[in-house]
């Protein structure tokens, strides 16, 4: 529970549970979430136009073929030996 909802009396007891701020403070809690998921989406949104830029730069001219990735290129070194 959170203590800015407590309503103590003058014996430090608890009187009261201060139910009307509950719905403020929530919604605030809602606020502060949404602001941070929006900044979240717009950096996301940033990151994919750097990777396909970057995924642009990083293909080969027309004709070259694609490069092997680490494993076919091992993959089919070893496999020649065996025949």
């Amino acid at each position: 529970m959170n203590l800015d909802l407590v309503v103590r009396g003058n014996d430090g007891e608890i009187s009261t549970v201060r139910y009307e701020a509950v719905n403020a403070m929530l919604l605030n809690e809602f606020l502060q979430a949404h602001r941070k998921i929006e900044e979240q989406e717009t950096a996301i949104t940033e990151l994919k136009s750097i990777l396909a830029k970057l995924e642009a730069n990083l293909k080969l001219p027309a004709g070259l073929g694609s490069c092997p990735t680490r494993w076919e290129y091992f993959s089919s070194r070893s496999a020649s030996h065996l025949t």
